[in-house]
């Protein structure tokens, strides 16, 4: 169920992930394949969806969610 599914935060570093051998790439392909959406956010307070065409810069969090609703209503932002 998607209400039941864990919201996962991580830290995206596109070269940490070249120093083990991954691209970015891989790590957005496996959250999508289980229907998971990306986002980034600015002080928690405005969310960004990530797809495939946006560019990252250097370091920073994003989180990750099967439900945007249930997300938004979890950090009280509907």
């Amino acid at each position: 169920m998607k209400d039941q599914s864990p919201t996962v935060v991580f830290e995206y570093d596109s070269n940490n992930y070249a120093r083990f051998g991954y691209r970015a790439g891989d790590l957005f392909d496996l959250l999508r394949r289980n229907g998971y959406g990306i986002w980034s956010y600015n002080d928690m307070t405005r969310f960004y969806p990530i797809d495939n065409e946006t560019l990252l810069n250097g370091t920073i969090n994003l989180i990750a969610c099967k439900d945007e609703n249930c997300l938004l209503q979890t950090l009280d932002y509907s």
